[in-house]
């Protein structure tokens, strides 16, 4: 076997080196026990105030403490629901939290969720709520009563017996025309939570609690897991996606019937997020949830692991019948 090759082909990205015809994976045991942690929170909402910044701080703090067992998403946005008649409510953004553990221990999992499970509970009900706890089969339930028109913030703890117990009830959402970009964020950019939140909130929240929203939203990825147990040489996935906390894919999306000049104002929100964000903190980027604009996009997929790529793509691909848009090699000739 060729080990530059079998380097390659694991981080290399795009299908550029050939057609893989097999794959032989290595399986594990799954662990004993899933639990998932579900919470809402509003960013500004009329009856609590400006929020927001503190729930996005609390989780840059908190999430590079969890265990390895823990993994899943913090979705946010800077809707400005009610003026795009989502729903009749004063509220302009929010946060949805879905972690999901897979470890050894429901116990285990509550002590170490707590930072994220104790976090101001009162905003996640902020009128009349009903309460239901969930274990097994129970769930608890914070909900505000809002007729006709019923938003929900809530906090929820949900205990599984598999993954397929949890990931049997997740629909993808479908997706319309989008402009993304992504950042790899480091243990040393969260360690920064004031500047990293004041950064988002500036762009997605202008105009602080005087704000009337904006159209970005953005899905953070705790990484998680053990890539970080394997050197940097050991496959050719970047260092930066291998040692990095999150993977933040930020952008918005627009109806076809827009006009050109929407969508220039769109695209520009997301642009200059990733130009504050990119500058100030971590260049790595996800290749699989990339900008379109990259003007360093090879360091910034795969960092010093690059030239190496490029000799197995010579090698193996001299005629560069594999090509796709900033793919290893996409600049050759």
């Amino acid at each position: 076997m060729d080990t530059d090759l079998f380097w390659a082909v694991r981080g290399g990205g795009g299908g550029v080196f050939g057609v893989l015809t097999s794959i032989t994976f290595k399986v594990y045991k799954p662990p004993s026990t899933f639990v998932q942690y579900t919470c809402v929170y509003p960013w500004k909402y009329a009856k609590i105030g400006f929020v927001g910044d503190n729930v996005l701080k609390n989780y840059f703090s908190n999430i590079k403490k969890l265990p390895r067992e823990w993994g899943g998403y913090l979705l946010f946005n800077g809707l400005n629901f009610k003026a795009l008649h989502i729903i009749d409510l004063d509220l302009i953004g929010d946060f949805t939290f879905a972690l999901l553990y897979a470890g050894h221990s429901y116990q285990h999992a509550m002590e170490t969720i707590q930072p994220f499970l104790s976090f101001h509970r009162e905003w996640t009900s902020p009128t009349s709520c009903k309460y239901n706890i969930y274990t097994h089969t129970n769930t608890y339930t914070n909900t505000i009563n809002l007729g006709k028109h019923q938003r929900i913030f809530f906090s929820r703890v949900n205990n599984y017996t598999s993954f397929w117990d949890y990931e049997q009830y997740v629909n993808d959402t479908v997706y319309t025309n989008s402009y993304i970009t992504n950042f790899l964020l480091s243990n040393q950019s969260l360690a920064s939570s004031d500047k990293l939140t004041e950064a988002f909130s500036k762009h997605m929240m202008p105009g602080g609690s005087q704000t009337l929203g904006s159209y970005l939203g953005c899905t953070a990825t705790l990484i998680g897991g053990r890539a970080d147990d394997y050197p940097d040489n050991s496959a050719s996935v970047s260092p930066d996606l291998r040692h990095g906390q999150i993977s933040m894919s930020c952008g918005t999306s627009w109806d076809s019937k827009q006009p050109q000049t929407v969508k220039d104002m769109l695209m520009g929100q997301v642009d200059r997020l990733q130009t504050e964000i990119r500058n100030t903190f971590d260049k790595g980027v996800y290749y699989n949830e990339p900008p379109y604009h990259l003007d360093d996009w090879k360091t910034a997929y795969w960092k010093n692991n690059y030239n190496r790529l490029l000799q197995v793509k010579i090698k193996y691909d001299p005629d560069l019948m594999y090509r796709c848009y900033h793919c290893v090699g996409y600049d050759l000739t």
